[in-house]
């Protein structure tokens, strides 16, 4: 500042200006960068979003896959097939007769989907109970798992003691009470039946996808 004193009233305004025009011209270029990192944080967020939709996305694509997996052609047929047969016995426009040979083909046809080719890769279950102190634990039960696609269930105390609906990583086992939304009346059986009962296979991969929810 001392250099100052020594400046003509030329210089000073000369020198003041100068400072103006500087400060003016950073004060723009602030500007500039401020316009410049909106746009990027805008961008960015943009990013994000789009990265979550897509990381969404093939979550959801890696779930289907999986699941149109668990259903070999073969398995599908003999489920729907089982449907219809299900459908026709309970017409009451055929003889006694008739009904009694479907529900001996639909006995058949059950069997050979859950024994001889159903993968069994879709379960849901119910964990054991220990039962209650109260009632000297005689209300204790074991764990119940049943294939969605199928029908076939085990029961079982311990997870390692399931024979057949074992643990394995080719196997999509989940408790009955995903299914639903808390606050749910629907229990162990009645997720069981409803999921059983789905026709539409589309309808019950979204489920045990997580994708949507039973509701009451």
């Amino acid at each position: 500042m001392a250099s100052l004193k020594n400046l003509t009233i030329e210089q000073l305004t000369a020198s003041l200006e100068a400072a103006q025009t500087e400060q003016s011209r950073l004060a723009t270029r602030v500007k500039e960068q401020d316009r410049r990192i909106l746009t990027l944080i805008t961008l960015k967020a943009r990013t994000e979003s789009d990265a979550r939709s897509k990381a969404q996305e093939a979550q959801e694509l890696s779930a289907r896959l999986f699941l149109k997996q668990c259903l070999p052609a073969e398995v599908v047929q003999l489920r729907e097939r089982i449907f219809n047969l299900l459908a026709q016995v309970a017409s009451d426009q055929i003889t006694v007769a008739e009904q009694r040979r479907l529900s001996e083909e639909l006995k058949t046809t059950r069997k050979s989907l859950q024994l001889d080719v159903c993968n069994h890769r879709l379960v849901v279950y119910e964990e054991a109970y220990s039962g209650s102190r109260s009632n000297d634990y005689d209300d204790a039960s074991k764990e119940v798992r049943v294939c969605v696609v199928c029908g076939l269930e085990e029961c079982q105390w311990k997870a390692e003691e399931f024979k057949v609906l074992q643990d394995t990583p080719h196997r999509l086992i989940r408790r009955y009470y995903d299914f639903y939304e808390f606050g749910s009346r629907l229990g162990f059986t009645g997720v069981r039946d409803r999921l059983l009962k789905l026709r539409d296979l589309d309808a019950l991969l979204d489920l045990m996808a997580g994708l949507v929810k039973l509701t009451d």
